[in-house]
C-alpha cells in the first residue's frame, strides 16, 4: 500500500462540551460529517484530521490483513506440495504392497501344492521349523 501523508488523529476528550455525551470536544457535531457545527467552533479541519486518522489506521489495517493473506497463501501450497508428496508415497506403498501380495499369493500356491504331493510330510518339516525359530527368537529377546 501507498503510504500518504496525513494528519494524525487528534486527540478527543473524554467528555463532552456544552453537555454533550459524545465523548467528542466538538459538541454534539458528528465526526463523519466533518466535524464543524454545532459547539465549540472547531472547522472542518478536526474533522478531516480524524477522517485522515482513520483512513490510515485503515490501510495500516489492510495492510496486516494483506500480510496475513499472503502468509495463508504460503501456508497453503506447502500443504498442497506435502499432499501431493503423500499422495505418491501411498502409491508407491500401495504398488509395493501389490507385488508383495502376488510374491505372497504364488509362495503359498507353490507350499499347497508341495503338501498335496508330499503327503503333507515336508509342510509338517517346515511348521516345525518355523515354529523353533519363532521359540528360539521369544526366548532370546525375552529371557533377560
Amino acid at each position: 500500500m501507498s503510504q500518504r501523508n496525513r494528519a494524525v488523529r487528534p486527540q478527543y476528550n473524554s467528555g463532552g462540551n456544552n453537555g454533550s455525551s459524545s465523548g467528542f470536544s466538538g459538541g454534539g457535531s458528528s465526526y463523519l460529517n466533518g466535524g464543524g457545527g454545532g459547539g465549540t467552533g472547531l472547522g472542518s479541519g478536526t474533522g478531516q484530521a480524524y477522517h485522515y486518522g482513520m483512513e490510515n489506521d485503515n490501510d495500516e489495517q489492510v495492510d496486516v490483513l494483506g500480510n496475513k493473506v499472503s502468509m495463508l497463501k504460503q501456508i497453503t501450497i506447502q500443504i498442497n506440495e506435502e499432499l501431493n508428496l503423500q499422495k505418491n508415497l501411498l502409491n508407491a506403498m500401495e504398488d509395493d504392497f501389490d507385488s508383495t501380495s502376488n510374491i505372497l499369493a504364488s509362495t503359498m500356491k507353490r507350499f499347497t501344492t508341495m503338501a498335496k504331493t508330499q503327503n503333507g510330510r515336508w509342510m509338517w518339516y517346515l511348521v516345525l521349523f518355523v515354529t523353533a525359530v519363532f521359540l528360539y527368537i521369544y526366548l532370546a529377546r525375552y529371557r533377560k
